[in-house]
C-alpha cells in the first residue's frame, strides 16, 4: 500500500510541476516556431508518464531535462507517435528520438519531398544494389514474414535524386550494442525493435541528405552519446522547482487530472 501511495504522491508533484506556469512558460521558450503550444506539449509530457510509470521514480532534473530536450526539436515524447520516446535508465531519465521523429526533422528542411524507412522480414523478397546505377527492390511476403532481416532509408531530395542505404541484421546488432539505453527493460529496443531498426536506417541516411539544424542536432547528440555509451542527459540548472501539495498546484493542473481520469 505505501508503494502505491508514494508513487501517486509523485505523479502528483510531476503533474504540479508540469503545471507551473514558470515551467510552462520556460518549455514554450524551449519549443521552436512548428506550432505547437506548450500546453500540447505538457499533454505529451503526461501521457509518456501513464504509459510508463517507471519515469515517476527517474531523479527529477533528469526527467524535466528530456522533457527540455523534446521541447527544443518540437517532438512528441509521448512515444504514441513514434517520434520520440521518455525511457527510465536506471535512476535517470533518457530522451531518444524515433524513426518518425528524424522524417518529421527531415522534412522541416524544406529540401526533401519524401522519406520513408521500412524493416525487412526473412520471407520477403528483397534486392538491392549500390555503385553507378543503385536499386532497391522489396516485395513484402502476404503470409509469415519470418524474422526480422534488414531496414533501410530511402528518401527524394527536391530537384535531385534518390538515395537510401541499408541496414542488415548485423549492423543493427552493432548499433544497438553500442546504445546504452538499450539495456533498459523499457528501452523501445525491447518494445518496438522495429521501430528501432528503421530508426537506424534513417539516421544513417541522414548523412546523406540536407538537414535542418533540430535533425543536424538531434544526429549529433545521438552519435556522440553512442560513442560515449552514456545516456543522453542534459542540465536544466534554469529550473528551480520544488515538491508542491496538491493544494498548491497550479490552476491548470485541473486539466490534466482529468486527462488522467480520461486515460485511466
Amino acid at each position: 500500500m505505501g508503494e502505491i501511495v508514494t508513487r501517486e504522491q509523485a505523479e502528483k508533484n510531476v503533474l504540479a510541476a508540469l503545471n507551473d506556469k514558470k515551467v510552462q512558460a520556460q518549455l514554450g521558450a524551449a519549443l521552436p516556431g512548428v506550432g505547437i503550444k506548450p500546453e500540447t506539449f505538457v499533454r505529451w509530457c503526461v501521457t509518456a508518464l501513464r504509459k510508463n510509470p517507471a519515469l515517476l521514480k527517474t531523479n527529477r532534473q533528469s526527467l524535466l531535462g528530456a522533457m527540455v530536450q523534446a521541447a527544443q526539436l518540437g517532438l512528441d515524447p509521448s512515444g504514441a507517435t513514434g517520434q520520440a520516446y521518455l525511457v527510465p535508465f536506471k535512476d535517470e531519465c533518457t530522451f531518444i528520438v524515433g524513426y518518425k521523429g528524424y522524417i518529421n526533422l527531415a522534412y522541416r528542411s524544406g529540401q526533401i519531398a519524401s522519406i520513408d524507412a521500412k524493416v525487412v522480414y526473412a520471407n520477403d523478397a528483397f534486392s538491392y544494389a549500390y555503385g553507378l546505377n543503385p536499386k532497391l527492390e522489396h516485395v513484402p511476403c502476404d503470409g509469415d514474414r519470418g524474422e526480422l532481416r534488414a531496414a533501410y532509408a530511402i528518401a527524394k531530395i527536391k530537384g535531385g535524386d534518390t538515395v537510401f542505404v541499408v541496414l542488415t541484421a548485423g549492423d543493427i546488432a552493432r548499433i544497438k550494442a553500442s546504445s546504452a539505453s538499450a539495456r533498459s527493460a523499457s528501452s523501445p529496443w525491447a518494445s518496438h525493435p522495429a521501430s528501432m531498426w528503421q530508426k537506424s536506417a534513417v539516421r544513417q541516411l541522414s548523412k546523406l541528405l540536407p538537414l535542418s539544424t533540430e535533425a543536424m542536432t538531434a544526429l549529433g547528440r545521438d552519435e556522440d552519446d553512442d560513442e560515449r555509451g552514456i545516456p543522453p542527459i542534459i542540465s536544466i540548472d534554469d529550473f528551480t522547482i520544488t515538491d508542491a501539495e496538491p493544494a498548491s498546484a497550479a490552476p491548470g493542473v485541473s486539466s490534466i487530472e482529468q486527462d488522467r481520469k480520461d486515460n485511466a
